[in-house]
């Protein structure tokens, strides 16, 4: 029986893409590649070179002519039959090179949305070979709310695409609950549109967390920018007030784990209301009517590896909310599903009910 559903994997799109799929005009101004003077591959992309993490390799590994990365999901009816062979139903594909900057930091409003919807054109037409199993997230360049909110409403229109991709690191260094980002949240609530906060280390822009800070210190830079924008992202729509203004709006992570959660909820619990007490007015809180954790169980969920040790304790503080994903084909992919998302099935402290509920029905529920 195909039941599973992997809320991320990806696809490792061509550079191409973003020329062949872009409005005329726009091509000459598409994303390139080309080697730095220290030999890196980098990717230029209008008036930003990628990756901005100081010392990152670059893009030699997964897009260099000796690349030996899995490519097998870029064609739709290969991924269909390694779903079939995994018992997958439903694959949520987020991009990689898509991840880099292009839907949140390009200064140009037009050139913006033109790499946006090039991206959008070529998941729909992807996804068209099944999209009840194939479910493509979209790009919306989110430093331009207005616009953004009208390709979101095209690209769930034309392009069949029900899923919002946004990095939790907010562009511009505006917190994500900004009235200026409404045009976003609401389009999405009106359409039912799933949104889903996906870091990418070498797509982190210049003001995440920790970059610099821990210059060349992987394991740091990896905490920061994965787990800890990820926590921010829920804090800044809960405590922000997104939430409670948008209570029909679904919002999760994908590749964030799931260890800190249930401390986390508790202490953005704890912490609600300190600041008016403390400060009155000046606090700078929110009207909410509930408490942060009901707000998350209520609308939020989060997404597993299949091997993080703290599944059954994420269960306990938000047992509807867990979802479990295998980051395939990215390198994660082999250091934490080695099993694929079966590896739940084999967990010896995670009972049945809760293994359906992480592998079926959670994730049903944010679909």
């Amino acid at each position: 029986m195909r039941d599973y559903v992997d809320f991320d994997t990806h696809v490792y799109e061509p550079i191409t893409v973003f020329r062949d799929y872009m409005d005329p005009k726009f091509r000459d101004r598409a994303p390139r590649f080309f080697k730095g003077d220290d030999g890196r591959l980098m990717l230029q992309m209008a008036e930003h070179v990628y990756p901005k993490v100081p010392g990152h390799p670059g893009f030699y590994n997964i897009y260099g002519e000796e690349s030996k990365v899995d490519r097998s999901g870029n064609d739709p009816h290969a991924r269909l039959k390694r779903m079939d062979a995994e018992n997958t139903d439903v694959h949520v594909i987020f991009p990689t090179l898509g991840m880099m900057g292009f839907a949140n930091a390009v200064g140009d409003p037009e050139l913006a949305l033109a790499q946006a919807r090039a991206y959008n054109r070529y998941m729909g037409e992807f996804c068209s070979t099944d999209r009840r199993r194939l479910r493509g997230a979209m790009l919306i360049p989110s430093n331009h709310p207005q616009i953004a909110a009208t390709e979101l409403r095209r690209a769930h229109t034309e392009d069949g695409l029900g899923i919002l991709y946004l990095n939790p690191t907010p562009p511009n260094d505006v917190p994500w609950c900004d009235a200026s980002r409404e045009p976003i949240f609401r389009a999405a609530e009106e359409l039912n549109i799933t949104v889903v906060f996906h870091e990418s280390t070498p797509g982190a822009a210049a003001h995440t967390m920790g970059i610099h800070r821990y210059r060349g210190r992987w394991p740091l830079i990896y905490l920061a920018t994965h787990v800890v924008e990820a926590m921010f992202a829920y804090a800044d729509v809960i405590l922000g007030g997104v939430l409670e203004r948008h209570p029909a709006l679904r919002v999760g992570s994908a590749e964030a784990h799931i260890h800190w959660l249930p401390g986390w909820l508790a202490m953005m619990d704890q912490q609600f209301s300190v600041a008016s007490n403390i400060h009155g007015k000046k606090g700078g809180e929110e009207a909410l009517s509930l408490k942060p954790s009901e707000y998350f169980r209520r609308q939020c969920f989060c997404a597993a590896f299949p091997e993080d040790t703290m599944i059954p304790e994420a269960m306990g503080a938000a047992p509807e909310s867990i979802v479990v994903i295998s980051d395939w084909p990215h390198p994660l992919a082999g250091q934490y599903s080695q099993k694929g998302l079966a590896a739940i099935e084999h967990n010896p402290r995670i009972d049945p009910a809760s293994r359906h509920k992480l592998l079926v029905d959670n994730p049903r529920r944010f679909l």
